[in-house]
């Protein structure tokens, strides 16, 4: 499913929603099957557990009447009766081994309990974490279209306020044109005012030359300074688009910083509890236990060393 994703993700426009399609039927498949995988860890763990309990409630049963029958046994042997003291001290240290084997075998079988229960949560939590990774990639899915589409309105607003700025230029290069050409109508209409100050349709078609070269001028300083203000709009646009999308690219990096960073305080929690039960498993004598405790902290400490030097 996180192929397929990727597949997408760099899939030509046509392709792209195939491959989104094909990556959102893998993604509801790997769910379904985690779902799965889900009741049968319940069901298989509250097999576990049950047994685990029943070992431990017998252990811990035996230990406590093994305890009672020393303390009978002193209570009597330290009567008078006919055993001698060597036969006393003997049957003693029989039934204080009993008890103290044990004692070893119900503290085992507490750890064994404790640790079934935890490597339980740790698989729960593991299955729990596949859902919200899948989840996640939906996630970036969507961010990922975001991006694409804050991508493409940064160029065409980029392409608007270049074309803007263009035409800004050519308007002010125009205006200054009409100004000129205003100047010389001015000056022209003066010129004829003083040598010919009898013919006065002539001096009438100055005047309204001068006056349509003016208004031109003003109007194209106008539509100039519009010009300008439109490419300062679509400079602004271009930069807010542009900011919009950091926003989105530093709230994407957050999400995953701080997922990783849960991720790494829950799974250093897990480590520090695997850890206690590895030495509660190495005081109990069980080498069964202690090994199977060792396996299981080494692995944690492996995952949790890797999943720090990602972060």
């Amino acid at each position: 499913a996180k192929l397929e994703v990727s597949m997408a993700k760099n899939a030509p426009q046509g392709v792209r929603k195939v491959a989104q399609a094909r990556a959102a039927a893998l993604k509801k498949r790997a769910v379904d099957e985690l779902v799965d995988a889900r009741q049968a860890l319940d069901k298989a763990g509250k097999e576990a557990l049950e047994a685990a309990e029943a070992r431990y409630n017998k252990e811990e049963a035996e230990h406590r009447q093994s305890k009672e029958r020393l303390a009978e046994a002193e209570s009597k042997l330290g009567a008078r009766s006919a055993t001698t003291p060597a036969e006393r001290d003997a049957k003693l240290a029989k039934l204080r081994a009993i008890v103290a084997r044990e004692g070893k075998q119900a503290a085992a079988s507490k750890v064994n309990l404790i640790m079934t229960r935890n490597e339980l949560a740790g698989k729960t939590e593991d299955i729990e974490g596949s859902i919200v990774k899948m989840l996640a990639i939906d996630h970036a899915m969507s961010h990922e279209e975001t991006r694409l589409e804050l991508e493409a309105m940064v160029a065409k607003e980029r392409g608007e306020a270049t074309a803007a700025e263009f035409r800004a230029f050519q308007l002010a290069k125009d205006a200054e044109r009409a100004q000129v050409f205003a100047a010389e109508a001015v000056a022209h209409k003066n010129a004829l005012t003083r040598t010919l100050l009898g013919r006065h349709a002539e001096i009438l078609a100055s005047i309204d030359t001068e006056r349509q070269a003016i208004d031109a001028a003003f109007r194209l300083r106008c539509e100039a300074d519009q010009a300008a203000a439109d490419a300062d709009r679509e400079r602004l646009e271009a930069q807010m688009s542009e900011v919009i999308q950091a926003e989105q690219d530093a709230m994407q990096s957050y999400e995953y910083y701080r997922s990783m960073d849960a991720s790494v305080d829950v799974l250093r929690e897990r480590t520090l509890k695997a850890c206690d039960q590895e030495m509660e498993a190495a005081a109990s004598g069980d080498a069964i236990l202690e090994q199977r405790a060792a396996d299981v902290a080494a692995e944690l400490r492996d995952s949790l060393y890797a999943l720090a030097k990602k972060t």
